[in-house]
């Protein structure tokens, strides 16, 4: 619960825009936390961590505490800023609306779908769960056994449109599993009605997927081979051996059947892509970190947004 003493200027949705340690030092690129995606939104007796992590909360003037969290806080300008206890980073967090206003390309694009004209999900603006779990994990514990109907290396998506009003209509399977599967998913989806929750109050569009996929899955000697490199390149990474492992991630690359198989297996590699991007930056070669970053995606991914700000422009 708030204090007295709190304003609701606390209350609502943040976005983490950047993390420094608490001496204003920046971290460094191969930091884990250099780019992540950090939302918290805060409610009156309740903390939620990127939508899927839920805290009971008592918030005072200048600390939030959870069983599980402490933090120090202060709102300066637009930017709350958070000190966890024991932590030497501080996180500087905007408000939903002012995040939008200096990165307006997170602000929903317009998209049709069904002869539809609709606003299009995305990292930083998607549906609030409002419940205890996540909305995946809901799904999850609706689908019982599908664990016994699902093949290796699967994927799934599906589409709908979230209404103004709370309502979920017009689903599509895009990429099916099976049909037992698929049927699965859309009785654990109606039961999510009216705890899906629109927080632009236009007709949105929103995606879910699920990936039952297993790093150890690799069918073909060929494909065995490039994860056995790309395994051994991270070990050299995670020591900080970033020369040992870009001749590894290099070698991994060389071959156009090696480069399919990684983009068959980007779900899998994705680290070690970024990794490989890492290893650039360290060694000076700017130009081909841009484009190890750029296989992952663009700057709205959170993955390798604060390489591509702050390397790539």
């Amino acid at each position: 619960m708030f204090s007295n003493a709190q304003s609701d200027a606390l209350k609502g949705c943040w976005i983490l825009d950047s993390i420094t340690y608490t001496n204003g030092e920046p971290l460094e690129i191969n930091h884990a936390l250099y780019t992540i995606f950090m939302e918290y939104r805060i409610e009156k007796n309740k903390l939620v961590i990127n939508n899927s992590t839920f805290f009971k909360a008592t918030f005072t003037s200048n600390q939030i505490l959870t069983p599980y969290k402490k933090s120090n806080y202060k709102l300066e300008g637009n930017y709350l800023q958070l000190t966890e206890w024991g932590d030497d980073k501080t996180y500087y967090y905007l408000k939903e609306e002012d995040y939008l206003a200096k990165y307006p390309e997170f602000i929903p694009r317009q998209v049709t779908y069904r002869g539809k004209t609709l606003l299009q999900e995305n990292a930083v603006v998607n549906p609030f769960f409002d419940e205890d779990i996540s909305l995946h994990e809901f799904l999850i514990s609706h689908m019982k056994e599908y664990k016994n109907i699902v093949p290796s290396n699967s994927y799934f998506k599906a589409k709908f449109i979230l209404t103004a009003d709370n309502q979920i209509t017009d689903v599509t399977i895009v990429d099916s599993i099976n049909k037992e599967f698929d049927g699965k998913f859309l009785k654990a989806l109606k039961k999510a009605k009216g705890k899906l929750i629109n927080t632009i109050g236009k007709d949105m569009l929103v995606a879910h997927e699920f990936r039952f996929l297993a790093r150890g899955k690799f069918v073909t000697s060929e494909e065995r081979k490039v994860a056995e490199l790309m395994l051994r390149a991270d070990e050299h990474y995670s020591k900080n051996y970033f020369q040992e492992a870009l001749v590894l991630y290099e070698k991994a690359f060389e071959t156009e059947e090696n480069r399919a198989i990684i983009e068959k297996h980007k779900h899998f590699f994705s680290s070690s892509i970024i990794y490989m991007g890492v290893c650039y930056l360290v060694l000076g070669d700017t130009d081909n970190a841009c484009k190890a970053f750029g296989k992952i995606g663009d700057s709205t991914n959170f993955h390798v947004r604060n390489y591509l700000r702050n390397f790539c422009q």
